[in-house]
């Protein structure tokens, strides 16, 4: 009797009976929920700000690790890029770029989006200080130092030129030197671009205006009525929403256990900050 039960489902499993029954079942990946910023890092004092952002010197809370957090608010970002089909700050596009096992370049390590703006996490180095600070401090330098960190600015900009990146704002105050071993990192991509290769445009008004200022002869320079009326200095910046005023809370707002505990000053600011 079983064998001919076992006889009549042989047409199922017959090759050519299986035509029209799917070959494959494709289950599609459930994406994990990413943790809230609070429950993974911790902020502390501000290390720096600047045109683009402001800089906190955080941690890790799974193992301590020092991390450096960039907050850019959404009316300052005017280049964006796509991963993964979201859209998201140039910058976090450039810095996923040249994020790898190099060790010139500053580090991405992720990136989170709020509603009054974006939170950049990035590797903080210790024990560093700013070529502008460590050639103040320490006085010109000489010859083979230069040499050297002249060649690793070298190998950061290769680097990033092997990724499909170019920075825009090389200065001593965007390199960091490692005081124990001398090695520079290259960090804030914030004025930086994907490299192509036709002619950048972006700064050709102000560029004209900039060399018709020192031209030699004081003749041959722009009166201060002729630099109001240049057409650089004629565009304007439209943001589309309106810069909320400090009592007014921003929606999405988090709060942030901070790092340095004994200054009340640096743990309300970044607290209000962020």
């Amino acid at each position: 009797m079983l064998l001919s039960k076992f006889g009549s489902f042989s047409h199922i499993c017959n090759p050519s009976s299986m035509d029209h029954l799917p070959v494959k079942i494709q289950l599609q990946p459930v994406k994990a929920e990413k943790e809230p910023f609070e429950k993974v890092y911790q902020v502390g004092s501000v290390l720096g700000s600047g045109g683009f952002g402001t800089v906190y010197a955080g941690s890790r809370l799974s193992d301590g690790a020092p991390v450096a957090v960039k907050h850019v608010a959404k009316e300052r970002v005017t280049e964006w890029g796509t991963i993964n089909g979201t859209m998201v700050p140039l910058e976090i596009l450039l810095l996923k770029k040249v994020s790898s096992s190099f060790r010139g370049v500053i580090k991405l390590l992720d990136y989170y989006e709020r509603a009054d703006g974006w939170l950049i996490v990035m590797e903080r180095p210790e024990l560093v200080k700013d070529l502008f600070d460590f050639i103040t401090e320490k006085g010109a330098l000489d010859e083979d130092t230069a040499r050297g960190f002249f060649r690793q600015v070298l190998e950061a900009v290769r680097h990033c030129y092997s990724c499909g990146v170019v920075h825009r704002d090389i200065k001593d105050e965007n390199l960091l030197v490692d005081l124990r071993t001398g090695e520079l990192k290259l960090i804030d991509f914030g004025s930086g671009a994907i490299l192509k290769d036709t002619v950048y445009t972006d700064f050709d008004e102000c560029q004209q205006l900039i060399k018709w200022c020192l031209a030699l002869r004081p003749s041959d320079r722009p009166t201060l009525e002729q630099i109001c009326d240049h057409p650089w200095m004629r565009t304007t910046t439209t943001t589309t929403e309106s810069p909320k005023s400090p009592e007014e809370p921003v929606a999405g707002d988090i709060r942030l256990r901070t790092i340095d505990t004994d200054s009340s000053s640096s743990t309300s600011s970044s607290k209000e900050s962020l």
